[in-house]
């Protein structure tokens, strides 16, 4: 008896998990917010990083950027057209700038505009605390961001300031 109920059982789990996986798999769009918000996350410093975790995070950003990266910003001094490696060059110095970073998105909007391309639209927010109790300071922007699926990665392409109030 305890034979003829194994078979069940095991296609009702497998159908199960089947099931559950394409339910809760992530959607193209939820990758490339996924990667958005790793982005906030690797730039972003605490004041009590070692020099293990800046490594590791300065790792993870080695292979976000695409080959080149544009960055088009306003009243920005380093917009222009960058390689991978160049811009992982200046986020290392910009985070030694400073004691604490914090980069947060809000509002985050993910539209693919191609099987392998999208565009995030969302408010990004940074503070930054210079190094020997200098003060803090704050920036908001609304940003566009251009991303590209490469070998199943989901990479940036361009940042972008997005102009909200245009008189």
């Amino acid at each position: 008896m305890k034979r003829k109920m194994i078979f069940p059982a095991l296609f009702i789990a497998v159908a199960a998990g089947v099931f559950l996986w394409w339910k809760w798999r992530p959607s193209e769009e939820k990758r490339v917010q996924q990667q958005v918000e790793r982005l906030a996350a690797r730039f972003s410093r605490q004041s009590d990083e070692g020099g293990a975790a800046m490594a590791l995070k300065m790792n993870g950003l080695s292979n976000m950027f695409a080959d080149t990266f544009s960055v088009n910003l306003t009243d920005f001094p380093f917009n222009g057209e960058y390689s991978s490696s160049t811009m992982l060059s200046n986020i290392a110095r910009a985070r030694a700038l400073f004691e604490e970073i914090t980069l947060r998105f809000y509002d985050v909007s993910v539209e693919l505009t191609d099987e392998d391309a999208a565009e995030v639209l969302f408010t990004a927010r940074v503070v930054m605390k210079r190094k020997a109790g200098g003060a803090a300071m704050a920036d908001t922007r609304e940003m566009r961001c251009a991303l590209k699926r490469v070998d199943g990665k989901w990479l940036f392409v361009s940042f972008s300031e997005q102009q909200v109030l245009v008189p």
